[in-house]
């Protein structure tokens, strides 16, 4: 049966301030799921029809595309006097909070929430707030630790230029000095030779990727010409006003403990938010489950540079375990070589077979305790021994763990199959 499809663009009101969703699925009773653009500044809602081609979210989510706070439909206006208001990460954080809020409140449930870059930072500060409201936190090429990230960059920055005497770069990047850099110019003039020496998006270059926002922004029909120049302005405007502001961030420093699932995907290539820091901050928070998926060929933006399968299936597979938005139920695999028994009346499996098993979940050598994994469930049975199964409702969730010297390996996760 075909569900009722929502594609919508609306205002809502998020800190006092006028802000722009569009929702977009093809099953209204789908999960939500909110993206969270990669910034400071940087409109999404321009962005929905590549999203959608390149990852096909809107087949298993009800998506939630925002212009955050000073960015794209949500800029400040062109005109000086009332209605402006202030950019800061307090407003961008309470904001999200409240679009979270909103979102429980229309759709019934928790969402889960994608965030890219600094999105994913924003995302994670607002699940440390409001765990109660978010299902999952999926964070893409998180910034982690910016002083950290800050001196690796423009050390990666200024070693391509040096190796072929690229004279401009080197010029320009030892006329802003090393960071911190907290002035747009800085900021910008590191972006630039960080994405034209392959550290940001593959194959890509800074002319390329602001070529790219433009075409996006004048062939979108959400867009008029004045909300174009304003979302231009407002890039600028962003970042004047929160660089200084994130310049101190320190993930690891701030957010020890998550109450909620997170899986981090870390392109390897990496050099604006590096890799170290992910496995630093993976190693270091605690939370219900964790994943750390490491994508090889890409730098920091795996959702867009060739690597979107592996995007694709973190975002995809495991969150849709959660369909049946109902009934939270979590259990603990808290025997070895325990599975749970399908109910009575499931069809088309046999005791002992093997299923594939494909999603979002915990992956490598962990404590039996920690094999914690949230379901909903339709119908529960009792553990059973060697073996079994747990249906939920009309998809199959299976818990493989294996004792090995007092730890369980679990390499397969919190996934799903059709029954």
């Amino acid at each position: 049966m075909t569900g009722v499809r929502i594609d919508v663009l609306e205002p809502v009101v998020l800190g006092g301030v006028t802000q722009w969703i569009r929702i977009r699925g093809e099953d209204v009773t789908n999960p939500v799921l909110l993206l969270m653009q990669q910034g400071p500044g940087v409109p999404i809602i321009n962005e929905v029809r590549r999203f959608d081609r390149h990852l096909g979210l809107e087949r298993h989510f009800t998506v939630v595309y925002w212009d955050q706070r000073g960015t794209g439909l949500s800029s400040q206006s062109l005109r000086r006097g009332p209605g402006r208001f202030d950019i800061s990460v307090t407003n961008m954080v309470g904001d999200t909070v409240a679009l979270l809020d909103l979102l429980a409140d229309r759709f019934g449930g928790k969402t889960f929430v994608a965030g890219f870059s600094f999105g994913a930072t924003f995302a994670v500060y607002a699940a440390v707030k409001r765990p109660d409201l978010v299902e999952a936190v999926i964070a893409v090429g998180m910034d982690i630790d910016i002083p950290a990230a800050e001196r690796h960059t423009y050390r990666f920055v200024l070693d391509a230029a040096r190796k072929p005497n690229h004279r401009r770069a080197i010029r320009q990047l030892e006329a802003i000095g090393p960071p911190p850099h907290l002035t747009v110019k800085q900021f910008r003039t590191r972006a630039r030779w960080a994405v034209n020496f392959g550290g940001v998006t593959r194959g890509a270059t800074f002319t390329s990727m602001m070529r790219s926002l433009l075409t996006s922004l004048v062939r979108s029909a959400d867009y008029s010409t004045f909300d174009l120049i304003r979302t231009l302005r407002g890039i600028t405007a962003s970042q004047a006003a929160l660089l200084p502001q994130l310049a101190d961030t320190d993930l690891i420093r701030d957010v020890p403990r998550l109450d909620i699932p997170l899986v981090m995907i870390q392109g390897r290539r990496d050099q604006v938010a590096p890799g170290p820091a992910a496995q630093r901050f993976f190693d270091a928070v605690s939370a219900p489950m964790k994943r750390l998926e490491w994508v090889d060929e890409s730098a920091h933006t795996p959702q867009q540079d060739g690597r979107q399968s592996c995007v694709k299936s973190c975002l995809t597979s495991g969150p849709r375990a959660a369909q049946h938005r109902n009934s939270h139920t979590e259990q603990y695999a808290h025997h070895a070589d325990a599975r749970f028994r399908a109910p009575t009346g499931v069809s088309g499996l046999n005791e002992g077979e093997q299923v594939g098993v494909d999603g979002v979940g915990l992956s490598g050598r962990h404590t039996v305790g920690e094999a914690r994994v949230g379901l909903q469930c339709a119908v529960l049975e009792e553990l059973h021994g060697e073996g079994g199964r747990v249906g939920v409702g009309h998809h199959l969730v299976v818990i493989a763990v294996h004792q090995q010297h007092g730890h369980c390996d679990l390499p397969q996760v919190f996934g799903e199959v059709g029954l």
